[in-house]
């Protein structure tokens, strides 16, 4: 998930539906889609719910390197992993 859209290719690389995303993000809180800047899949497993922040504020780029499809977090930003 990435700027509140559902990425349907990443969840099925992901194994996962987007009743199993739903129940991440009433985890974490979220009460709107629009709230959630990125949700990864870590390599342990767990699901990690970042929401937009407030002020607006970016987030570091490189606190995603090796997160795959971090580009369209971060269209204008060149990685170097």
């Amino acid at each position: 998930m990435s700027h509140g859209e559902h990425i349907p290719q990443h969840l099925s690389i992901a194994q996962m539906n987007r009743n199993d995303l739903r129940s991440k993000l009433r985890l974490a809180g979220v009460h709107r889609f629009e709230q959630v800047f990125a949700a990864i899949l870590e390599v342990t497993g767990d699901v990690s719910i970042l929401i937009s922040s407030e002020d607006d504020t970016e987030a570091e780029p490189e606190l995603f390197a090796g997160v795959r499809g971090r580009e369209i977090l971060f269209p204008d930003h060149q990685f170097t992993d």
